[in-house]
């Protein structure tokens, strides 16, 4: 909005507030982040697409910008992906165990069977 008419001759330069930016602020974009670091453990992400996510608000808290909740967040999705892939190894290791374990039982039973002969 003008505060005095506008005479084209008289004009040095337009200012025009709320105008397009060139990309989001720093706020908009801490919030994105944010939304994405939650959601990823509602969807179905491989292990590298959460890896890539969390480097990605790595460099953007690393850039200097400044968010609390983010960096917090960000914490906790840490701790989170350290869990699952712990929790995936001691499956595996507890898979192998039952293999192993059923393996034994069948090998025991096999010699009950000849030593019962």
């Amino acid at each position: 909005m003008c505060r005095a008419p506008f005479v084209l001759s008289h004009a040095l330069k337009v200012v025009v507030e709320g105008g397009e930016t060139d990309g989001p602020g720093p706020e908009q974009r801490a919030i994105e982040l944010l939304r994405k670091l939650l959601l990823s453990w509602s969807m179905e992400l491989s292990e590298q697409d959460r890896i890539e996510l969390v480097m990605e608000v790595e460099q953007w808290l690393d850039d200097g910008n400044i968010n609390e909740l983010l960096a917090k967040a960000l914490e906790i999705i840490r701790v989170l992906n350290q869990l699952s892939h712990d929790l995936n190894q001691m499956q595996a290791i507890q898979s192998i165990t039952k293999e192993e374990a059923a393996a034994v039982e069948l090998s025991l039973l096999s010699r009950l069977k000849e030593i019962q002969m």
